[in-house]
């Protein structure tokens, strides 16, 4: 389903009504979509859509599964951990 963003702002609680129900919701502005709007259980399937992101987060997942965790408090300490 597409819906533009002044349609999608105006009626929010359909919207969100719809995506709870399992709809996916494309969100466009001037005919180019913004936004999507999905199920929670969609995202895994979407996230594992890309072959390069599934093997990314299967390697973590394996990581993450064996205790290697490291905890950063700022998001932009990240580049330092992947440099």
């Amino acid at each position: 389903m597409q819906v533009n963003l002044a349609e999608f702002s105006k009626e929010l609680p359909v919207y969100l009504k719809l995506a709870g129900a399992g709809e996916v919701v494309f969100i466009v502005s001037h005919g180019k979509p913004i936004a999507r709007l999905m199920p929670p259980s969609d995202e895994t399937a979407y996230l594992l859509s890309s072959p390069a992101n599934a093997k990314r987060l299967k390697r973590a997942k394996k990581e993450i599964e064996k205790g290697n965790l490291t905890e950063i408090e700022n998001i932009d300490d990240l580049d330092k951990l992947v440099a």
